[in-house]
């Protein structure tokens, strides 16, 4: 059993379910995802949106600060409004400090899982109408599409989020996974692939992410 698998989840049985498409994926040492691992996290979980609405509260506070100073009159631009925008500056930055803390965790965690892997590396991936298969480096089991809190795809990257603890199904698979790490394939992204996730996007609102 893999490390960090106590049992695979199991959510549907696939011999009864809508059969699609397989990827079987080998990957030998020198064609480790590793070298690519930084920039499709960073492109995968960097909180563009959160960021430059930062910047663009910070933009506006310095903009208040010198209107006030050189062309307003005193106190022309309420005092409560220039501290609200100050904290929501301060929380912004704090939120994409975290979450880029956050980034480089997951880069760490993944680069030191293919140092330790035995090569080759095997991918397993069946697609069914109902959900996927998997068996890979890191992740066995089979799931619904929307046991997912978050599929996300880019044109290297597959990746799929687990719900959290504390969450109902993150607490059902924190049973069958410890430490509920998301998974990824890193392979170029076909279009049969692109289609069904266009599809499942489709069908589940809010569930997929493009990037």
């Amino acid at each position: 059993m893999k490390k960090y698998i106590l049992e695979p989840y199991v959510a549907f049985d696939p011999d009864t379910a809508t059969y699609l498409f397989t990827k079987n994926i080998k990957l030998e040492e020198n064609q480790s995802p590793a070298p690519q691992i930084s920039r499709e996290i960073f492109k995968i979980y960097f909180p563009k949106k959160i960021f430059f609405s930062g910047v663009i509260i910070y933009i506006i506070d310095i903009a208040c600060f010198y209107l006030q100073k050189f062309f307003l009159e005193e106190n022309a631009i309420p005092r409560t409004a220039i501290e609200s925008i100050q904290i929501l500056v301060i929380i912004f930055l704090l939120i994409s400090i975290a979450q880029i803390v956050g980034i480089i965790r997951e880069i760490r965690r993944l680069k030191k899982l293919y140092q330790e892997i035995n090569w080759p590396a095997e991918y397993h991936y069946v697609f069914f109408e109902e959900g996927i298969l998997i068996k890979s480096v890191d992740m066995e089991g089979i799931f619904y599409w929307d046991d997912f809190m978050s599929i996300i795809l880019t044109s290297n990257t597959l990746a799929f989020n687990l719900c959290p603890a504390g969450t109902q199904k993150g607490n059902i698979f924190i049973k069958h996974y410890p430490r509920l790490h998301n998974f990824y394939l890193f392979t170029d992204i076909d279009e049969q692939i692109k289609t069904l996730i266009t599809s499942i996007s489709q069908r589940y609102k809010k569930l997929v992410v493009f990037r």
